[in-house]
């Protein structure tokens, strides 16, 4: 399984109260699931929330938030996703699944954070171009 990540800000609360609550956060999803099914909220999975204002205070911010993330979920010893193996069974046949990193994306301002970029982001047409 290759799981993605994405990251972005949003309103805690009421979005049309612009009381200036904003949340950091993360999320990720299983890229074989198929992109219909993927769309959809319910198939998206959030190992952390972190309120704006409290990120701008950790030492490095998002970009080490999201490394402290990566670390913890993936690759902890005994918690984290790497190391373990699922193993299904179908129709008397075991498939055993290992989860490795796929990819990250969001959108300009979330990719800035993360991959603490100073200056303009550019876009993938603009990278593939």
């Amino acid at each position: 399984m290759q799981l993605i990540y994405t990251a972005d800000e949003t309103f805690s609360g009421n979005p049309l109260h612009e009381s200036g609550r904003k949340a950091w956060c993360v999320n990720f999803s299983i890229k074989e699931i198929p992109f219909a099914f993927r769309s959809q909220s319910a198939f998206w999975c959030c190992p952390a929330v972190c309120r704006t204002k409290q990120l701008e205070k950790i030492e490095g911010g998002a970009s080490r938030l999201m490394r402290i993330l990566l670390e913890c979920h993936l690759y902890h010893p005994t918690r984290g996703l790497k190391p373990a193996v699922l193993a299904i069974t179908h129709n008397g046949s075991t498939i055993l699944l290992f989860v490795t990193f796929s990819a990250f994306f969001g959108d300009g301002d979330s990719l800035k954070l993360v991959l603490e970029i100073k200056g303009v982001v550019a876009t993938g047409r603009a990278l593939n171009a």
